[in-house]
């Protein structure tokens, strides 16, 4: 993981987990890189302490994985995303 830095994670009681920040330390992703054709990158944040955690996929027609399943219908597009997120300063 070259230039990532993992969350320094802390529990505050409320259900989940958040990545502080100091002057001496923050967390940061590795630098985003395009994945190759016909792969897919999947970014993964959950409560029990996933921060945007990357993994790669290749794209296959009528796969069954028990784990993550996408249809993707590429003659309709619904809307474009230019960014998501949060903080707390």
């Amino acid at each position: 993981a070259t230039g990532g830095r993992p969350c320094d994670a802390r529990d505050f009681g409320h259900g989940s987990l958040v990545c502080a920040c100091s002057a001496a330390y923050c967390d940061a992703l590795d630098p985003v890189a395009l994945p190759a054709p016909g792969a897919f990158a999947r970014y993964e944040s959950s409560k029990a302490g996933k921060r945007l955690e990357r993994s790669e996929g290749t794209f296959q027609r009528d796969a069954r994985a028990p784990d993550f399943h996408l249809t993707l219908d590429t003659a309709q597009r619904y809307q474009k995303v230019k960014g998501f997120g949060g903080s707390v300063t």
